[in-house]
């Protein structure tokens, strides 16, 4: 479990999880789900995106998988990951990443800005994101 120390107190360090991870955990079959599974077991304090959602609906369709599109939010109910918002602080904080970083496309942005936003650890296996700068990520494969 991700900790930190505040004085004698040990917090929960909240887990963003990205698109991938949310996917590999919804699938039947995934190359990342035994990974994914494994590092987030122990955790308290799983979060993600409304725009996860979205994402993972367009691809488990885009895959001809409805039975496993209905699952989405099971799943997350199951592994106890919390849903965050797209606000307006969100939005303008992916704009700034949007114009700093020429490379990042609309999700990336928005995703990376709700993780920065939360001040959380990202579980991604997207080579983007561990170079944006103020974001803080694991790879679930290591």
């Amino acid at each position: 479990m991700l900790t930190k120390r505040l004085g004698k107190k040990q917090i929960v360090v909240n887990v963003y999880l990205d698109t991938d991870c949310v996917l590999a955990l919804v699938k039947d079959s995934d190359r990342l789900k035994e990974p994914v599974q494994n590092r987030i077991k122990d955790e308290k304090g799983l979060l993600t995106s409304v725009l996860t959602v979205v994402e993972c609906r367009l691809v488990l369709l885009r895959e001809n998988t409805p039975e496993e599109m209905f699952r989405i939010e099971k799943t997350l109910k199951d592994w106890k990951i919390k849903l965050i918002p797209l606000d307006e602080k969100v939005l303008k904080k992916s704009k700034q990443l949007m114009h700093k970083h020429d490379f990042l496309g609309t999700f990336d942005a928005l995703h990376i800005a709700t993780a920065i936003n939360q001040n959380e650890k990202t579980l991604s296996t997207d080579h983007i994101f561990a170079i944006i700068p103020g974001l803080n990520v694991i790879d679930p494969r290591d």
